[in-house]
């Protein structure tokens, strides 16, 4: 069984991103610390960016890495948790865009809700001030 050629590799890998769908797509591209913001034809564009970068700095492990992804749906290589991590396999955490580190117990969500499954935002729904008044 031959192995296809890079030029051969890089058509499938362009072909295969058409049909990866949008989360699929901002995945990957999370995993290279690029922007995921765009329609897919921009997602798309970076990720093909990336593999022609890959093949123009001779970067082998990339390329790979990159058409692993893309193949087996946005799945990381067994080989790498992230393909950026260094030879640890430790992930570099980077600063927020305010220049600071982000908090050991902040992850970017919302908190749990508080018991009853009522959250409150500071601020009271017309629904529930009408709910109350109505019991009153």
């Amino acid at each position: 069984m031959n192995t296809p050629n890079i030029p051969q590799q890089r058509t499938q890998i362009e072909t295969r991103l058409k049909t990866l769908t949008n989360p699929i797509l901002k995945d990957i591209l999370g995993q290279y610390n690029q922007p995921k913001a765009g329609v897919k034809a921009t997602l798309q564009a970076r990720l093909i960016t990336l593999v022609n970068d890959a093949i123009a700095h001779n970067n082998h492990k990339q390329f790979e890495d990159l058409r692993y992804m893309v193949t087996n749906g946005g799945k990381l290589p067994p080989s790498s948790s992230n393909p950026l991590a260094s030879s640890n396999n430790s992930t570099p955490v980077s600063p927020s865009p305010h220049g600071h580190m982000p908090s050991a117990g902040y992850a970017g969500r919302p908190s749990l809700a508080p018991l009853g499954g009522q959250r409150n935002y500071g601020h009271t729904s017309k629904i529930q001030v009408d709910s109350r008044q109505a019991r009153d």
